[in-house]
């Protein structure tokens, strides 16, 4: 299951909101709708799920539904920043930092959700290799925000 970023905006404590349309197979959607409950919106226009969040997650992002709700799936940068802690005023670090921050703005200026796959080598010089994902919505919607859309 699949978040694509639709919007952000300026919720009712003037803080910065994310909105997301949710894809998936139709046994993920309905799983969707089951966890979200009371939270569960969907577009006025094109009647697709929507996932609200105060965190930026970049252009798209998986979710995974938990017993706590819904979440971005942020392993990779959670290994990301694991190894970055373990390596802290390192060379290793900072070439890992370095990567990380221009996997960040690679993914900020493209669009696309790029995954890195890194590396040490045994001189601790990381090594990266990227695979790129597309976010496509499916009927191609760039549909407005509107007041009525949010439930905040």
């Amino acid at each position: 299951m699949k978040a694509i970023l639709k919007s952000s905006y300026r919720n009712k404590k003037r803080e910065v909101a994310f909105m997301y349309v949710v894809t998936g197979t139709p046994a993920e959607l309905k799983a969707y709708r089951i966890a979200q409950g009371e939270f569960y919106a969907e577009d006025k226009v094109t009647s697709q799920p929507l996932w609200f969040t105060n965190q930026a997650h970049g252009r798209s992002c998986d979710l995974i539904i938990t017993d706590s709700g819904v979440y971005a799936d942020t392993l990779d940068e959670d290994l990301m920043n694991a190894e970055l802690a373990k390596r802290v005023n390192t060379d290793s670090g900072k070439e890992l930092a370095k990567l990380d921050a221009a996997q960040i703005f690679a993914n900020l200026k493209s669009g696309t959700r790029q995954r890195a796959n890194i590396t040490l080598t045994p001189e601790n010089q990381a090594v990266t290799k990227t695979e790129v994902e597309e976010p496509v919505l499916d009927n191609g919607s760039d549909a407005k925000l509107d007041d009525e859309t949010t439930p905040f």
